[in-house]
C-alpha cells in the first residue's frame, strides 16, 4: 500500500517538474514548452490512474 502511494507521489512530482520546465521553455522555444506541458499532463494522468487503480484493488481485498 505504501509503495503504491510513493509511486503515485513520484508521478505527481514528475508532472510538476514538467509543468515548470514547460512554462520556462515558453520564453525561448514555444514548441518545446508545449511538449513539456503535454508530458506533464500525461504524468499527472498516470499518477491519478495509478492511485485510483490501487485504491480499487485495496477495496476489493478488504471485502
Amino acid at each position: 500500500m505504501k509503495r503504491n502511494k510513493i509511486t503515485a507521489l513520484l508521478y505527481f512530482i514528475m508532472s510538476l517538474l514538467f509543468y515548470v520546465s514547460g512554462i520556462l521553455n515558453f520564453t525561448s522555444d514555444v514548441r518545446m514548452g508545449v511538449i513539456y506541458l503535454c508530458l506533464g499532463s500525461i504524468s499527472l494522468c498516470f499518477g491519478a490512474t495509478w492511485l485510483n487503480k490501487n485504491k480499487k484493488d485495496d477495496d476489493d481485498d478488504n471485502k
